[in-house]
C-alpha cells in the first residue's frame, strides 16, 4: 500500500501511526503481513503488542497468516515442550 512507501524514512511516531491505520482494516493488515514476509518491513516495527493483536485478529485469514508468520521455530517448540 501507498502508506508503506518511504516507511523507513519516517519518524517513529509516524511509523506507529501508519501501522495503526493499516492494521485497523483486515485487508490492509494482510498487506502488512505480506510486507513482513517479504522482508520489506521488520518484525520489530510491529512490536509484541501488534503481533499479539494480529494472532488474535477477528478476521480468520489475518489470524492464520499471522500465526504462520510469527510461529516460533520448530526447534524452539521442542525446547519449550
Amino acid at each position: 500500500p501507498a502508506l508503506l512507501a518511504g516507511f523507513e524514512e519516517q519518524t517513529p511516531a509516524v511509523r506507529s501511526a501508519v501501522l495503526d491505520a493499516l492494521l485497523a482494516d483486515p485487508a490492509r493488515a494482510g498487506h502488512v503481513l505480506e510486507a513482513v514476509a517479504a522482508g520489506d518491513l521488520a518484525v520489530a516495527e510491529l512490536g509484541p503488542t501488534r503481533i499479539d493483536a494480529l494472532t488474535k485478529h477477528p478476521d480468520a485469514a489475518v489470524r492464520a497468516a499471522a500465526a504462520k508468520l510469527f510461529a516460533p521455530p520448530a526447534d524452539r517448540q521442542k525446547v519449550l515442550a
